[in-house]
């Protein structure tokens, strides 16, 4: 008897499993959806959408999932909202795993054009203004922490997160666990926001 019992947890442990499992080809078909803005392999081509080729799947799920709960939810955005309000989770999941599993472009910036002040706070933050740098949590490279669910930023559009800094900073975007980046990016002046972003691209 006790033999049946487990055979049948295993049951349900690998249905449940193979119900949230990601299916990369169904996630091809269904990011179509996204490719206008996105691009069809998540490398936009606009600076103000932002690329999502090679980013952690998590980290796209949960942000998806902010712009489902609409104007209640931490990150509202009227067309984003209206684009995933009536996805599910599981097509959450197998769009996010394929754009994860794209490369991201490179953005072709001169090397030699790298934003000094940008550079400076990225890499070292500003004490004074008790600003900690980027890269102690999205890394030097901006290769991001899958495990923290902090997002990659190497290669992605200066536009675009000079954008979500300023959207931090309004407090319109609430999606940084313990308030972290809207708190960073209150101390931080438009010109700094904008070379930080501009020093990001380039990464």
């Amino acid at each position: 008897m006790f033999k049946f019992f487990l055979l049948f947890i295993c049951f349900l442990i690998s249905t449940n499993s193979y119900a949230i499992s990601e299916n990369i080809e169904l996630g091809k078909i269904k990011s179509g959806i996204c490719s206008t803005c996105h691009g069809n392999d998540g490398n936009s081509v606009v600076a103000m959408w932002p690329k999502l080729a090679g980013q952690f799947s998590k980290y796209l799920i949960a942000q998806l999932e902010a712009f489902k709960h609409g104007e209640d939810g931490s990150r509202f955005d009227p067309i984003m909202y209206g684009i995933v309000k009536d996805l599910s989770f599981q097509d959450f999941l197998d769009i996010s795993s394929y754009f994860s599993l794209q490369k991201i472009s490179d953005n072709g910036v001169n090397l030699k054009e790298v934003n000094k002040l940008g550079k400076k706070i990225y890499l070292s933050g500003d004490l004074q203004k008790n600003i900690i740098s980027c890269s102690s949590c999205h890394g030097v490279l901006g290769e991001g922490n899958e495990f923290a669910n902090i997002p990659k930023l190497r290669h992605q559009h200066a536009y675009y997160i000079s954008i979500q800094l300023q959207k931090y900073k309004s407090g319109i975007r609430k999606t940084d666990a313990v308030s972290v980046m809207r708190d960073i990016s209150l101390k931080m002046t438009d010109d700094e926001i904008l070379a930080v972003s501009e020093y990001i691209s380039t990464l």
